[in-house]
């Protein structure tokens, strides 16, 4: 899974980038394709739609509505929050959810 970062300030972004490290396991992958700071864009979005399974997350910032109807009509999932923790949370849990899953088969006996 890509990644494009947007927060208030570069220094936020950077905090953002440093915690999506941190939730990477061997099972997720997660590779940030684009960091800044300012509101969420056209030029995000266009980005996010070159390159398949994309997010973008916002730290601080807000997508305006016609940002947000452009991605939605790309598929493309926009996150926003005003808090790291919340953050976190959903990109974790995202995470988890987007994992490739991996068969497992059992013998539960033989013959």
């Amino acid at each position: 899974m890509t990644a494009i970062i947007k927060a208030e300030t570069a220094g936020a972004a950077e905090a953002v980038r440093q915690l999506t490290d941190k939730l990477v396991t061997p099972d997720t992958a997660l590779k940030v394709i684009g960091l800044g700071a300012g509101a969420i864009g056209e030029n995000d979005i266009k980005l996010a739609a070159a390159n398949p399974n994309t997010i973008v997350l916002g730290f601080g910032v807000t997508a305006p509505k016609t940002i947000a109807d452009l991605a939605a009509r790309q598929g493309i999932t926009i996150k926003t929050a005003e808090v790291i923790y919340e953050l976190s949370e959903w990109l974790e849990a995202e995470l988890q959810r987007r994992a490739p899953r991996v068969p497992v088969l059992e013998t539960l006996g033989e013959a």
